[in-house]
């Protein structure tokens, strides 16, 4: 029971710790990483890399193939990550490939392409996506006066490019097929000082652009209109919380990350400098629960968690656990590792060797799997079978048969249960896979 109480105690804390799934990305300059906090709390949780691939990131973006992909301007890099367990996975495009982009900030993916601009070559480049082979110039140096292009490029709602040129305090337009410049957004009149950031409501087609010097947030309506929302000191990094709709803006000096009110341009502090270890926040990335389980599609997963068992052999788990952040051998981080809650199951014993298995996964506080259920099966003989074979199903008291190795027969191939019974509780490992479609809240198979 001892052991049962701590186990159990471990798996409801960690599920309490991280019931919001967001995360927060932010690429820290001068720290030469991308430092992951809890989007709704601002909790700082882990780093990305911390391993020293990244020079002086700056854009990062998230792929439809579920990666996360990070500009590190002094190596001139394209690191990619996985968005599923935060692991590196490759190198995309560096120094000897990067071509005639020096200096890379910005980064937008678009119809299989990576348009990378270059803050000291003043242009922007074309990049196969899946080789991150440079294809050709978008934009030659000096178009349209590009000077300095930053990290938030940005793609407007009629789907022009559009790019902050820092040194001259303009947002330029350009048309992303042709690479024909269409002209100038905003610029000195607009209230621009040294733009870093241009991010897009897709619904209202406004605006909002991070003016550097001058510290202030911009924003600028369909129409071309131009206010100043807010103002902070040194604003640089700039998303939207796609639940509240607020902004969320970094400063590349003080550490700190605020939450901005559309309606008031009120600033109220979401992550106080003095608890992170940030030190130039230049771009941050939000990554929603649907990013996160992009990569997982037909992958293994296990999720494990507590149960009791009824007199009548029901063994419930309210709260399973699936975990993510973790590697393999000596590279494994215990530090590293995300507790995040599942949804619940019931397991209804009817024999020696069958039951009937029913899952809930939906809702906040769950990994969104649907409900559903099928019938289970012994998969390997066990000391429990004989003495539930020799004692008669309808004659057993003591529920540790149970204990063993469970599946859904021969077409469920490559996943079961792994159960160890004590006394009326137990610990159950639950070896699937990820979905393979989304879920809706009603799903008859994972």
């Amino acid at each position: 029971m001892i052991r049962f109480i701590v186990v159990w105690a471990f798996f409801v804390a960690m599920s309490a710790a991280h019931s919001c799934d967001d995360r927060l990305l932010v690429s820290d300059y001068s720290g030469n990483d991308v430092r992951i906090f809890n989007a709704c709390t601002g909790e700082y949780l882990r780093d990305l890399d911390n391993q020293g691939r990244l020079e002086g990131p700056q854009a990062i973006q998230i792929g439809e193939d579920g990666l996360i992909y990070v500009v590190s301007e002094e190596n001139a890099r394209v690191v990619r990550y996985s968005a599923d367990n935060w692991e590196f996975v490759d190198v995309l495009i560096d120094s000897s490939s990067v071509g005639p982009i020096s200096r890379p900030t910005g980064l937008i993916i678009l119809n299989n392409e990576l348009l990378l601009a270059g803050f000291q070559s003043d242009n922007i480049g074309r990049y196969d996506l899946l080789t991150g082979q440079f294809k050709s110039l978008l934009a030659s140096t000096g178009t349209g006066g590009l000077d300095g292009p930053d990290a938030g490029m940005a793609i407007d709602t009629n789907g022009d490019l559009l790019v902050p040129s820092f040194e001259n305090n303009s947002l330029l337009q350009f048309d992303p097929a042709t690479g024909d410049f269409l002209g100038l957004l905003a610029g000195v009149s607009d209230g621009l000082n040294a733009p870093r950031v241009i991010l897009v409501d897709p619904e209202t087609g406004v605006r909002w652009v991070t003016s550097w010097r001058n510290g202030q947030i911009i924003e600028i309506d369909a129409e071309g209109n131009s206010s100043v929302l807010a103002s902070t000191f040194r604003p640089s990094g700039l998303a939207r919380d796609p639940v509240s709709g607020d902004l969320i803006v970094a400063s590349d000096s003080n550490g700190q990350i605020s939450r901005v009110n559309l309606q008031t341009g009120e600033l109220t502090t979401l992550i106080d400098s003095e608890d992170n270890p940030l030190q130039a926040a230049t771009f941050i990335q939000y990554l929603t629960r649907s990013a996160l389980s992009s990569t997982q599609k037909n992958e293994q997963y296990w999720i494990t968690g507590n149960a009791s068992i009824s007199e009548q052999f029901e063994l419930v788990v309210p709260q399973m656990i699936s975990a993510i952040g973790g590697a393999f051998g000596s590279s494994l981080d215990p530090d590293q590792v995300e507790r995040r809650p599942w949804g619940s199951i019931t397991i209804q014993f009817n024999g020696c060797n069958s039951a009937e298995l029913l899952w809930d996964s939906n809702g906040e506080d769950s990994e969104n799997f649907g409900t559903g259920g099928y019938s289970l099966e012994r998969l390997t003989p066990s000391q429990g079978l004989i003495e539930c074979e020799a004692q008669g199903y309808d004659n057993l008291q003591n529920p540790e048969w149970i204990s063993g190795t469970w599946y859904g027969g021969p077409p469920r191939s490559g996943e079961g249960f792994l159960i160890d019974v004590f006394g009326d509780q137990a610990f159950v490992a639950w070896f699937t896979y990820h979905r393979a479609v989304p879920v809706d809240g009603n799903d008859t198979v994972l």
